[in-house]
């Protein structure tokens, strides 16, 4: 019993850290951009900002969500984390994308990030991340062709929202 509270305890502890550094991580990023990035942030029109950040906020609880999805498929019934942690897991890989490579960060900070919850293992993990990122390729493949056609002007640019 001792055993599992420490472990508890240590799971605990690590997701309040990861989470933490996820904070500090976007707070060097703003820094990083300089007083031109501040500027350029509290100059903006605030409609504009605003309904920015919702896209960026919809559309990254959307990403979460499937990841999650194909994590629970890809661990076979093992239950891993909730959602919550899946989002916060996403929002690191994307924040270390912006300081190192971004197949490190979303291909490598994931998987460690989810593994590290102690719950869906390093190898399991992994493929959840690469079955993720397939998705979006195929996605981005499928809407290539529309694109394409409508940028050389062969199409009008209701088909390609069709």
């Amino acid at each position: 019993m001792s055993a599992e509270r420490n472990r508890q305890k240590r799971n605990r502890i690590l997701t309040w850290i990861i989470n933490l550094v996820g904070i500090l991580i976007f707070v060097l990023i703003l820094y990083l951009g300089g007083v031109e990035a501040w500027r350029q942030i509290i100059q903006s029109d605030w409609r504009y900002l605003l309904a920015g950040l919702a896209a960026t906020l919809v559309w990254n609880l959307i990403a979460a969500y499937r990841w999650f999805l194909i994590a629970d498929a890809v661990t076979e019934g093992n239950h891993g984390p909730s959602y919550r942690y899946y989002f916060t897991y996403h929002m690191l890989g994307m924040a270390a994308g912006q300081l190192v490579p971004i197949s490190v960060g979303m291909l490598g900070g994931r998987p460690v990030a989810l593994s590290l919850s102690g719950t869906v293992p390093l190898r399991r993990a992994v493929l959840s991340v690469v079955l993720d990122k397939f998705f979006d390729l195929i996605l981005a493949l499928s809407l290539l062709i529309p694109a394409a056609c409508y940028l050389v002007d062969w199409i009008s640019l209701p088909s390609p929202w069709g």
